[in-house]
């Protein structure tokens, strides 16, 4: 790397909007390769707050106050002399940027698809008509206006259905990891359908269960820059997930799934797709095709897994996004686990009631092979003592004193 590129690293500082895991993993890539970070969360107790690798701040809620949001953003930028790159990691950040691109791109860098695009992206029922247009496969998938509509729908169609929100960040501000209702009959599409709609206020779509465990899901993550080419390409399979059956992986592993990878980066071409993000698809047992399940246009939750491979992706967005010559990757390690341990011990008890794993299995797959964990890192410890202090290990008191003297400014 050349003294020039160094130099330019250290000049620009990157804000990343959100701290979940996601966060995180990109505050520690890219703080440990020197850059100036600065991480912002309205949640005061996200663990990634605790990183050593970033200056960290609790801010105003985007979605509550987005004019005290946008407020403390510039005035913090201000203070920081220079354009700032901006990685939004979370969806209610990136609707937040994508709608105020406009004022945002007078004082940040970021890579993003154009607006017409992202809003159909953000919106789960555009997703699955672009991938239609652009001859990718989705599960059949109904949008019902009202309550009329679910009643003339629910008597024609095969059980088990899903119910899952049109608008991602809607839902999960809701239900939480839960990405979805699984339907066993009419009486209760009706019903959870009209509890979601009428009292939560969200418009939620109906979708066939595609037939296969937790290890049919793959996902192909990539870095698109703008003359449509991927600089990162790189694919994962699910092992477990929590809530069990349909939630966020809690144990993935890196795999090389060469159709996953064509398809998810065949539609992403079409479409004129910019900037990081990954595609979601799971193999049909019914007919062995893999379908679509949801694009995310950002970085995700295990993105410390492809870093632990070969690929950084929040380094080689940050290189491209300030102008750097960054040379394609496809190749990276294969058989590493990526484990968030308090959801893949919770999802352990799940399938164990069932009697789909054993104790034996269970420990086996976290204990061996070469793995990285979602929170801990050894040079960077106190995002995961945090996590204890919430309770998932029986020695969270010993630490809580330890992680409550640690101060992050508030708004």
């Amino acid at each position: 790397m050349s003294q020039e590129l160094i130099k330019s690293k250290y000049l620009i500082p990157t804000f990343i909007l959100g701290m979940s895991v996601t966060g995180l993993a990109a505050a520690r890539s890219l703080g440990r390769n020197g850059i100036k970070v600065y991480a912002l969360d309205p949640d005061k107790d996200k663990p990634g707050l605790r990183t050593r690798y970033a200056k960290c701040f609790v801010c105003p809620d985007p979605q509550k106050d987005p004019k005290a949001f946008m407020d403390f953003l510039l005035d913090l930028v201000k203070t920081t002399g220079a354009p700032a790159v901006l990685m939004p990691t979370s969806d209610v950040f990136v609707d937040y940027v994508n709608t105020n691109r406009d004022l945002l791109i007078e004082h940040f860098k970021f890579a993003m698809s154009p607006k017409s695009l992202m809003d159909r992206i953000l919106d789960k029922n555009g997703q699955y008509d672009l991938a239609r247009e652009n001859g990718t496969p989705v599960p059949k998938t109904y949008l019902p206006k009202n309550l009329q509509d679910i009643q003339q729908l629910a008597g024609t169609l095969n059980y088990p259905v899903l119910l899952k929100g049109v608008r991602t960040d809607a839902w999960r501000r809701r239900f939480g990891d839960k990405k979805a209702f699984n339907i066993n009959n009419s009486r209760e599409l009706v019903e959870i359908y009209q509890k979601i709609h009428d009292n939560d206020h969200i418009d939620p779509l109906i979708q066939e269960v595609i037939q296969g465990d937790d290890t049919c899901h793959y996902k192909i993550c990539t870095y698109m820059n703008s003359e449509n080419k991927p600089l990162l390409t790189f694919t994962l399979q699910k092992i477990r997930q929590y809530p069990c059956r349909f939630g966020i992986g809690s144990m993935v592993m890196s795999v090389w799934e060469p159709e996953v990878a064509r398809l998810g980066l065949e539609f992403m071409q079409r479409i004129g797709y910019r900037g990081v993000g990954s595609i979601e698809f799971k193999k049909d047992k019914r007919d062995n095709q893999l379908k679509m399940i949801e694009l995310n246009p950002r970085l995700w939750a295990q993105n410390s897994l492809p870093e632990a491979c070969g690929q950084n992706f929040a380094l080689t967005a940050y290189l491209d996004i300030i102008g750097e010559k960054v040379e394609p990757q496809t190749k990276f390690q294969e058989g590493v686990k990526w484990i968030a341990f308090k959801e893949d011990r919770a999802s352990f008890y799940g399938y164990l009631r069932t009697g789909e794993i054993t104790w034996k299995e269970w420990l086996n797959s976290v204990l061996t092979g070469p793995r990285v964990w979602a929170n801990w890192s050894l040079d960077d410890p106190l995002p995961f003592l945090h996590e204890i202090k919430f309770g998932f290990l029986p020695l969270h008191k010993i630490w809580v004193k330890v992680v409550n003297k640690i101060d992050i400014p508030p708004h």
